[in-house]
C-alpha cells in the first residue's frame, strides 16, 4: 500500500507542477503586459506572484525530485 500512495503522490505533484508553470507563465506575461503600459503597481503585483510561483516549483521539485 505504501508504494501505491508515492505513485499517487507522484503524479499529483507532477499534475500540480504542470499547473504552477502554466500558472507562472500567464503571470510573467501579464507582468510584462502591465509594465509595457507603464501600469507599474499591476506590473510589481504580477511579477511578484510569478516569484512565489517559482518558490513553490522549486521546494516542488526537491520534494518530488
Amino acid at each position: 500500500m505504501g508504494h501505491e500512495q508515492d505513485e499517487d503522490f507522484r503524479m499529483a505533484s507532477r499534475r500540480i507542477r504542470q499547473i504552477l508553470i502554466r500558472d507562472f507563465e500567464r503571470e510573467m506575461t501579464l507582468a510584462e503586459a502591465f509594465a509595457e503600459r507603464n501600469a507599474l503597481n499591476e506590473a510589481a503585483y504580477h511579477r511578484t506572484l510569478s516569484y512565489a510561483i517559482h518558490n513553490i516549483l522549486r521546494d516542488l521539485e526537491v520534494l518530488i525530485g
